[in-house]
């Protein structure tokens, strides 16, 4: 292919376009002066008359794309469906009642009848209210945050950074270590692309200095025109 290719010359520049050109590379141009009588403007008034409007023009050449239903991010943890929940589970309310009867003594709080985990950061210099998330929305919340398009199945490290400032639940780091492990998508595409180590042959021990010396190289590459095909690595 050339630095700088010819192209053919252009349709729009045919003669049927209505633009013409000569070979001498001269434009040549004419001109044309329209005349509209009267009834000729009527009929064109009232022909725009029955044309749908702009938008609804626009709207037939570019319709708007139905939105999937995986493509809206599903919201498992609204406050009143987590308070519901929360009512059902046995351990929460075994919870409730121990913040309601001693509340200074456990790392939970209850606010506007959810339980809340306390959890110290900045090296304690404050502390975070993290939902306390039961058994039966773990599974969907670990969804969200690593199955959904949006989530893009991010790794163990990466899917608890998005989660903790959020969420709590006993054993966390271990229910998302074993959710991911277990993620076919993962398995068959976040294989590890390095080779394995090859292993080392046995030596016979030598009887004497500088019987066998060790050299590290590269090759056999090109055979260059000195007829060298291998690159010694220091």
């Amino acid at each position: 292919m050339s630095r700088n290719p010819t192209f053919d010359k252009d349709e729009l520049m045919d003669t049927e376009y209505g633009i013409e050109t000569d070979s001498t590379g001269r434009h040549t141009l004419s001109v044309m002066v329209g005349v509209i009588t009267r009834s000729k403007a009527k009929q064109q008034v009232e022909r725009t008359d029955d044309l749908p409007p702009p938008t609804q023009l626009l709207d037939d050449l570019h319709p708007q794309p139905v939105l999937e239903e995986f493509r809206i991010m599903p919201d498992h943890f609204d406050i009143t469906k987590l308070k519901e929940e929360q009512q059902k589970d046995p351990v929460v309310q075994h919870r409730f009642k121990e913040v309601q009867q001693e509340p200074h003594k456990h790392p939970y709080v209850i606010q506007d009848g959810i339980l809340y985990k306390l959890l110290s950061r900045a090296k304690g210099q404050t502390k975070a209210k993290l939902i306390y998330l039961l058994s039966s929305m773990i599974h969907p919340a670990l969804r969200s945050y690593h199955d959904h398009p949006t989530s893009a199945h991010f790794s163990v490290h990466r899917t608890y950074a998005k989660m903790k400032y959020k969420y709590w639940w006993p054993d966390m780091q271990r229910y998302i270590i074993d959710y991911i492990n277990s993620c076919i998508a993962c398995k068959q595409h976040n294989y590890s692309r390095q080779k394995t180590p090859g292993h080392l042959h046995p030596i016979t021990p030598l009887t004497g200095p500088f019987q066998v010396i060790g050299i590290d190289y590269c090759g056999p590459f090109l055979t260059t025109s000195k007829e060298n095909k291998y690159v010694l690595c220091t």
